[in-house]
């Protein structure tokens, strides 16, 4: 028996297909969704859920970026989304906004993959949204307060590169 037949009989012996991302449930810091073609959300882990402030995952199903977040950083989510479903390539640690603890909008790393049915079309996204945790202990606390500070301030439009370095000297 080949190796992915081997992997296609287990996977298919599952009694639940999406027994794997409840192991997103399970860590810190890290949120996993899964958004259709119209970028309805169609499965958060619990720490995605909790921290756009639902009571379960049934409140963020079918729901769209603008529901939770202003209309730029939204705009911004979908224009990705989109970039995934027309070239069917992910999106690897991207640096984007999403809500801190404090429900704050701060700098996070999102990865988006495609989704793909059984004919082989793209039907949605999945990713996972983290702190880049490891970045953020090579750079000066100032600089990046300073550019932090400097987005929050302009959140209402998109933030060139440029501006944020001059922002962080």
């Amino acid at each position: 028996m080949s190796p992915k037949s081997i992997q296609n009989a287990f996977f298919a012996s599952m009694t639940d297909p999406q027994a794997f991302r409840l192991m997103f449930d399970q860590q810190p810091n890290v949120f996993f969704f899964v958004k259709d073609r119209e970028s309805r959300l169609i499965a958060a882990s619990e720490p995605t859920w909790t921290r756009l402030g639902l009571e379960g995952e049934a409140d963020a199903i079918g729901r769209l970026d603008e529901d939770f977040f202003p209309e730029q950083t939204a705009k911004a989510y979908r224009a990705d989304d989109a970039l995934v479903f027309r070239t069917g390539k992910p999106l690897i640690n991207r640096l984007e906004v999403w809500y801190d603890e404090q429900r704050n909008l701060s700098w996070f790393l999102c990865t988006k993959l495609p989704v793909y049915d059984r004919r082989g079309k793209v039907i949605g996204v999945m990713g996972i949204t983290r702190r880049d945790e490891e970045r953020l202990r090579h750079h000066d606390v100032r600089e990046v307060t300073a550019a932090v500070q400097y987005a929050r301030q302009h959140i209402d439009r998109a933030v060139t590169t440029a501006e944020l370095a001059k922002a962080a000297g």
